[in-house]
């Protein structure tokens, strides 16, 4: 994997744009996802070496190909509009979201950053026999196809509903156009996730305009489905962890006064509303297993060291979570979460 200054170095030399994907741009200023901190050292190594990247690295999935080239030298692919065209189909498309200076940037969650966005789905054409639609659904075993001619003007969408609603009102049919959904939702890859979610919901399906202008991919419910349990099953976890936590330093029985030490003792407003275990934060906690006479209160037959090691982990990948960025966590920080609920469950 080249460093980003090997990067750089080569754009300058050969005077043409880089093509990588998102997660090795990450690799190469050594972080492995994107988060506030990770956007903006990526983003102090473009503007240091006087380079840009299309489409946007915040908006895209972390496996999309985006560009690197030189502020000053020519774009490589069309910027998007923020005022899309109309479809000529009658296709919905959201506006794309705005671009704001550094500053102000915040994680946002697009459609683009799904996997399944950046998934070429199947192209067919309106006028081929529909058996051909239902060979290719079952031998690729999905459950649409896009008709277009040129992948970028969307004639329809047909899925087994389509095919299934036509059969029962007007007969079988035997060409596509027969069969398909003639006004496909259809959303820009920058397009905010939670403000198309409805939509994708009501209809099953949303087609993504990739940042050249092509349908790139395609969301389905099932995909959004899947996105959301990936981004939420560490909120549960760590959730538990914490509830299991609360319920060992009950055990201490610690007074009111013993509490509010573990407060950092220049925030009296905070101080004044911690009246129980509940109150502390997952911090205060780990800092009450940190206390030796705290811990032998909890009479815990554990080794102390390695249990706080631990719990220290689990509190770097909890600000992590608490970003809830597209990108989730490593599948070794889940585990780490999954181990050590599981430990506390246990005891």
């Amino acid at each position: 994997m080249p460093d980003f200054k090997d990067i750089a170095l080569k754009i300058k030399e050969t005077d043409k744009p880089y093509s990588m994907s998102v997660r090795d741009l990450m690799k190469s200023i050594g972080h492995y996802r994107r988060g506030t901190d990770a956007n903006r050292t990526l983003r102090n190594h473009l503007r240091r070496h006087k380079l840009t990247v299309e489409p946007d690295f915040e908006l895209v999935n972390i496996e999309s190909r985006i560009q690197i080239f030189p502020l000053d030298g020519k774009r490589p692919i069309k910027k998007p509009e923020i005022h899309p065209k109309p479809q000529p189909t009658g296709g919905v498309e959201p506006a794309a979201t705005t671009e704001r200076p550094e500053e102000e940037r915040a994680v946002v969650l697009t459609i683009g950053q799904l996997p399944s966005a950046v998934r070429e789905p199947i192209f067919v054409k309106r006028d081929e026999p529909i058996s051909r639609a239902v060979t290719l659904m079952l031998q690729e075993d999905v459950d649409h196809l896009v008709v277009s001619q040129n992948k970028r003007l969307v004639d329809g969408v047909i899925t087994w509903s389509s095919i299934g609603r036509a059969r029962a009102g007007r007969g079988p049919g035997s060409k596509i156009s027969d069969c398909m959904e003639r006004e496909p939702y259809i959303v820009r890859f920058d397009a905010l996730l939670f403000d198309t979610v409805r939509e994708i919901t009501r209809r099953g399906i949303a087609l993504v305009r990739s940042s050249n202008e092509t349908i790139g991919g395609s969301v389905t419910t099932a995909d959004v489905a899947e996105q959301f349990v990936t981004l939420s099953e560490p909120f549960l976890f760590l959730d538990q962890i914490e509830n299991h936590l609360r319920v060992l330093l009950r055990s201490a029985r610690l007074t009111s006064e013993a509490l509010q030490d573990l407060v950092d003792p220049k925030d009296e407003v905070r101080k004044a509303k911690v009246k129980s275990v509940d109150n502390l934060t997952f911090g205060e906690t780990l800092r009450a297993f940190e206390n030796q006479s705290t811990w032998e209160k909890m009479r815990l037959d554990l080794d102390r060291k390695t249990v706080i090691d631990g719990l220290k982990k689990v509190n770097e990948i909890r600000n992590s979570v608490m970003h809830f960025h597209p990108d989730g966590i490593s599948e070794e920080d889940r585990e780490i979460l999954r181990r050590t609920r599981h430990m506390l469950q246990i005891l």
